[in-house]
């Protein structure tokens, strides 16, 4: 399987003596998956703010690892696509979706 731009460590995973467990891990993910996991308030979380990232930084952490769908379904009716993209059209898709990550990027260096 591909990379998924998505990283999970554990860093420290202890059992109280009344059987309450504590785990800490560092998780690396596209902003995207933020939301998500915010939204589920059985986890304390600390995340670095975006706002506090400097525009070249940013871009160059898009370019070395963009946020790409891990599963690329063709475009059907309805709301779920249940064939997926294979051989050259996947190859084609992910192209564009790389030609267009390159396109903003350079855009936004220009402005």
């Amino acid at each position: 399987m591909e990379n998924s731009g998505v990283e999970a460590k554990v860093i420290c995973d202890s059992v109280a003596l009344n059987g309450a467990r504590l785990t800490t891990f560092q998780l690396k993910a596209h902003r995207m998956i933020l939301a998500e996991f915010n939204t589920h308030r059985a986890f304390s979380r600390n995340a670095s703010s975006s706002r506090a990232i400097p525009v070249h930084r940013m871009i160059q952490q898009i370019r070395e690892d963009p946020a790409m769908p891990v599963y690329w379904g063709k475009n059907k009716p309805g709301m779920q696509a249940r064939e997926e993209l294979v051989g050259e059209e996947l190859a084609d898709a992910k192209r564009n979706w790389l030609l267009a990550r390159d396109w903003n990027a350079s855009y936004v260096e220009d402005i």
